[in-house]
């Protein structure tokens, strides 16, 4: 799933479309399986500094966001228009 979410940062899935794409097969997985990933994931990424960060967008799904570190990083190295 991290990976998924990594090659897709920034944009939001809700649990149904995190099943089809990370889970080879609906029998091996479950809403709850998900939101227990979910949450799995986001306790070993806050406990690293400057890492992305998987959020909750109410209503929506889940997203894996760029902290701020690191999009203010990024956007350093960018040149002036």
């Amino acid at each position: 799933m991290l990976e998924f979410l990594m090659r897709n940062a920034e944009h939001v899935f809700n649990v149904d479309a995190l099943m089809s794409r990370v889970w080879k097969s609906d029998e091996s997985c479950s809403i709850d399986s998900v939101r227990m990933c979910i949450a799995r994931l986001r306790k070993k990424l806050r406990g690293i500094p400057g890492c992305p960060q998987l959020e909750t967008q109410h209503g929506a799904g889940y997203t894996l966001t760029m902290s701020a570190r690191i999009k203010h990083k990024h956007s350093d190295s960018m040149p002036d228009s």
